[in-house]
């Protein structure tokens, strides 16, 4: 009886969870600088689905449908790369209170966000260079377990191996001589 309970709780938040992201899906499309009430949104993407004549005003459909739905449908697909990612390092580490920053790629994105700011690089190469050193500071990370520089247990921490980026970004604060830009990097405590 227990697993059968199990199944139903399962099942249960599933199909709630799927009908909150629909109702949210939907939502979202009233919501903004431009309110469009929830008769519009559904004769707007019902005209272009079903082939009716839509009455709504032109200025409308340009923002559900090049400006609401991208923004939406990039949203979704955001949350559901985070939500494959989580899930994989829960999966990996057997730990479901694994975070990114237990093999140092978010202290590897950071240093790697920082050196992008810090030479003015355009905010694409930010991103990339963010990516880059993310995946750097988790090969890293899998190396020194791999070769046995340290027990098992400390050579998953990626904290550890990137403890200097604090030093190393306050080192760049103290000496860079464009100290605009820093501020992004560093936060106050």
């Amino acid at each position: 009886m227990p697993l059968k309970t199990a199944k139903h709780t399962a099942a249960f938040a599933i199909s709630g969870g799927i009908v909150v992201m629909v109702v949210l899906f939907f939502g979202s499309f009233m919501l903004g600088q431009y309110p469009i009430d929830p008769i519009g949104v559904v004769n707007i993407i019902g005209s272009k689905i079903f082939g009716f004549d839509c009455t709504e005003s032109d200025m409308a459909q340009t923002i559900v449908w090049k400006v609401r739905l991208p923004r939406i449908c990039a949203a979704l697909l955001v949350g559901a790369s985070l939500a494959v990612a989580g899930a994989v390092y829960q999966g990996l580490f057997k730990n479901p209170m694994v975070s990114p920053d237990i093999l140092g790629a978010s202290s590897g994105a950071g240093l790697g966000a920082a050196i992008a700011i810090l030479l003015s690089l355009p905010y694409a190469f930010i991103q990339v260079n963010a990516f880059v050193f993310g995946i750097v500071a988790v090969g890293l990370a899998y190396f020194v377990h791999a070769s046995g520089i340290w027990n098992r247990r400390e050579s998953c921490d990626g904290r550890k191996l990137f403890c200097w980026k604090s030093w190393h970004l306050r080192h760049i604060w103290k000496n860079h001589s464009t100290r605009k830009q820093i501020p992004v990097i560093l936060t106050k405590k």
